[in-house]
């Protein structure tokens, strides 16, 4: 929203960060009164008071009989119920109009204000006013900036295969481009955020507030950080788990499950630890498998042109995310032997 300013900078008072979510109480100076409370969620005004206007939210949507009926219950709770997405798109709109108008009042008046914000989760406020019928078109450009900022830069949204981004992803995956595939197929539709550890790279498939995306790093801290602050995994992919066993196609799955605890699917096993466990047991993992590649690529006859030895090794690599099978089949295939430990 854009504000007038009359000199006292209130475009700077009354604007949120986009991504704020959470009470902002809006206080005059001179008296300290609570003349505005906003409720937002990301960055969107979804529940305006002040006694400056004395209209209620609910006008024009509920009669005062409904009202009164549920004064003692959840008004917002039967409206959200009985209006479902007319409900959600009132609110807004009327939150926005009754913002606007008071803080014309307030620049009318002349009053310095000061906001005091209270940050909550989008999903809490949410909560709060019914909200989960309210869903918000991401833009790409809007979820690499949220990417970018979980420290993301290589990335793919579904739908946009000739963006830049995607382009640097699939390169990237280039070398592993079968089980990216099989595991994009099959999880594509997934209720949550949740990491496939291959043997060169972690596979991710986010959740954010507006958007899915698919990101590909080798920072599992970064990983784990991500898994905390966005959607997490709805119920135990059961099937999912099954199949990913049965292909072979990761070394691990992880996901959040709540209580500070993340769970890390390890063959046939799903275990609860802690995500400084997940992130030992998964740089273990990643820096093991470096090493035997790296080994592998000097141990394999010098006759093999260097492309050709490198492709070779990433095809073993890519169907075996065990190490102790990636050093068998090099060792039968190459006829050499070398430790990996």
């Amino acid at each position: 929203m854009v504000y007038k300013d009359k000199g006292k900078n209130y475009g700077a008072v009354f604007s949120v960060d986009r991504n704020f979510s959470g009470l902002v109480v809006y206080r005059r100076k001179v008296l300290e009164d609570p003349v505005l409370s906003v409720y937002y969620v990301r960055g969107k005004p979804v529940y305006v008071d002040s006694f400056l206007i004395k209209e209620m939210w609910w006008e024009g949507l509920l009669s005062k009989e409904e009202v009164d009926n549920n004064l003692f219950g959840d008004v917002f709770g039967y409206a959200a119920k009985k209006y479902g997405k007319r409900y959600v798109d009132h609110l807004l709109r009327k939150s926005e109009d009754l913002m606007n108008r008071t803080v014309q009042i307030i620049e009318d008046f002349g009053w310095e204000v000061e906001p005091e914000p209270y940050p909550s989760s989008s999903e809490e406020v949410g909560s709060m006013f019914h909200l989960g019928v309210y869903r918000e078109e991401e833009s790409p450009e809007d979820i690499r900036i949220n990417l970018n900022a979980l420290g993301f830069p290589i990335f793919y949204v579904r739908g946009y295969e000739e963006d830049e981004n995607a382009l640097i992803f699939f390169s990237t995956v280039e070398s592993m481009k079968r089980p990216v595939r099989w595991v994009m197929e099959r999880a594509e539709d997934l209720e949550g955020s949740v990491m496939f550890v291959l043997p060169l790279f972690i596979l991710g498939h986010l959740n954010l507030n507006k958007g899915r995306a698919w990101i590909v790093t080798k920072d599992i801290r970064k990983g784990v950080l991500a898994l905390k602050y966005t959607s997490p995994l709805k119920g135990t992919p059961g099937d999912l788990l099954k199949e990913v066993e049965k292909a072979r196609c990761c070394r691990y799955v992880v996901w959040n499950v709540g209580d500070g605890k993340i769970a890390l699917y390890d063959k046939g096993r799903i275990n609860l630890m802690t995500a400084d466990e997940v992130i030992v047991a998964v740089e273990d993992y990643l820096q093991s498998y470096n090493r035997v590649l790296t080994k592998a690529y000097t141990e394999i006859p010098s006759h093999t042109p260097p492309r050709m030895r490198k492709m070779l090794i990433h095809q073993i690599a890519e169907r075996n995310p065990h190490i102790e099978d990636f050093v068998n089949e090099v060792s039968s295939r190459f006829g050499i032997r070398f430790d990996h430990e």
